[in-house]
Formats: structure tokens, C-alpha cells, sequence
């Protein structure tokens, strides 16, 4: 039993080594949230027991279909904490909580433009590089498409938007139901799937009857640089699932 305690504990220590090299980068990088892990366990019970052994507090969690999934603050080293999550046989899943980047950060967009504007400025619509026109001839899709939006949110009163927003559509940083967007790229993402078209005002989205499945994910950092991590990402996409979402654009 001595020899073989010696054994874990060695492995152990590899095992941090080996964390703390590759964790470094990302910490350097600001890749990674440097005081969060992602924990998934098979359930609540499970998780919450391991984080309170840990010393450590649940942030948030979110319940999948087998599995809970959280967000967890640490107190410790990082490379520390993860061989610990993965040496414990009740957590099926440790990483740290990456971050995502924007790659352009677009400030708001203007609340309506002309509808003059679907042939001065969405000319692409109709060309020989998308045949957009033309497959609306054959095809458009109905309010039962459901297209989720995985981004800074949406302007849910947006003119050209309102009718083609689902009631469903979540803020996963707020935790409510009422939707705004911190930037415009959301609401920029969505009206080019989904603008209401024939109405007078603003643009033709290209499946301008689909229903749209907004959640904002994103959020600034300490540093004013806009992201989203993992957690807030993978809520976004597995609840997108659960809502019946047919595409999920996250761009």
C-alpha cells in the first residue's frame, strides 16, 4: 500500500507538471479564465459534493440531459486543481474555462435603413456568388426554422427583427429572458439570417421567415476585450438543442 500511495502521489506530481506547462501559454495569452475550471459530473449531487471537498465555489451550473455542467472559481493553483477534478472518479470532465475571442468588435448598428437598400447594398443577394433570389424562388424557409444566434445579444425591438424573435431567446450573462446587445454584432448576425423582408423598412434577411433563437454568450474582460468562455458557450449551444434549434450560427 506505501508503494503504491508513493506511485499515485508521483504520478501526481507529473501530472501538475505537465498542466503547468501547458496551462502557461494559455494564461500568457489570456486564452483562459486563470481562476475557473469547467467541471462536469453525472449530476448536481455529484458536483456540488466534489466542489465543497475542493475547497472551491460553483459559479453556475447548467443541467444537460446526463450531466451537469458549471463553472467553478478555484482557490489554489490552477494546475493543482485540474489533476485533482481528474483524479476524483465523480467527474467525468475537467478543462480549464476557455475564452473566445471576438474577431472584430462592431458598435451598434443604425435602428432602421431603407429598403432601397436590399438592391444598392445587398447586391451579393441575387449574384452569381450565392444565388440567394433565386433559391427563393424554390424555397424559403417558414416560422417553424428555428436559426439560434450564439452572440453579444440582440436588439429585441429592432423594427426589421421583432416579428422573427423568439420568445425563448436567452441572456446567459444577465440570467433573463430580456435581451439587449452590448455591440451590434448580434443583432448584425441576425439580421442577415433573418431580417424580415417585404415590410417596408431595413434589409431582406436570407431565410427571412425563420424564427430567430438569440442568446448572448459574450461578455467584456477585465481588460475591455469581448469574449465568451467555454461554460457560457456550451450553455448556449446545448440549450439552442433543446429548443429545437435546426441551425446555430456562432460567428
Amino acid at each position: 500500500p506505501e508503494h503504491s500511495q508513493a506511485n499515485d502521489s508521483q504520478a501526481n506530481e507529473q501530472r501538475v507538471e505537465e498542466l503547468s506547462v501547458e496551462l502557461q501559454s494559455l494564461i500568457e495569452d489570456d486564452a483562459i479564465v486563470t481562476d475557473e475550471l469547467l467541471v462536469i459530473t453525472k449530476d448536481s449531487d455529484s458536483l456540488y459534493d466534489v466542489v465543497a471537498d475542493e475547497g472551491d465555489t460553483v459559479i453556475d451550473t447548467f443541467d444537460a440531459e446526463d450531466e451537469t455542467i458549471a463553472s467553478v472559481e478555484i482557490s489554489g493553483d490552477l494546475a493543482e486543481k485540474m489533476a485533482e477534478y481528474e483524479a476524483d472518479p465523480n467527474v467525468e470532465l475537467v478543462q480549464p474555462n476557455y475564452i473566445y475571442t471576438l474577431q472584430e468588435d462592431i458598435t451598434a448598428q443604425a435602428t432602421t435603413v431603407d429598403d432601397a437598400y436590399f438592391n444598392s447594398h445587398q447586391w451579393y443577394l441575387g449574384d452569381s456568388t450565392t444565388y440567394v433570389t433565386d433559391a427563393w424562388d424554390n424555397a424559403r424557409a417558414n416560422g417553424n426554422v428555428k436559426v439560434a444566434v450564439l452572440d453579444s445579444g440582440v436588439q429585441a425591438n429592432h423594427p426589421d427583427l421583432k416579428a422573427n424573435i423568439s420568445k425563448d431567446s436567452y441572456d446567459f450573462i444577465k440570467g433573463t429572458s430580456t435581451m439587449t446587445d452590448i455591440n451590434g454584432h448580434g443583432t448584425h448576425v441576425a439580421g442577415i439570417i433573418a431580417a424580415v423582408a417585404n415590410n417596408g423598412i431595413g434589409i431582406a434577411g436570407v431565410s427571412y421567415n425563420a424564427e430567430l433563437l438569440c442568446y448572448r454568450i459574450t461578455q467584456k474582460d477585465k481588460n475591455g476585450i469581448e469574449g465568451a468562455n467555454t461554460y457560457h458557450l456550451l450553455a448556449g449551444y446545448l440549450t439552442a438543442v433543446s429548443d429545437s434549434a435546426q441551425v446555430i450560427n456562432i460567428s
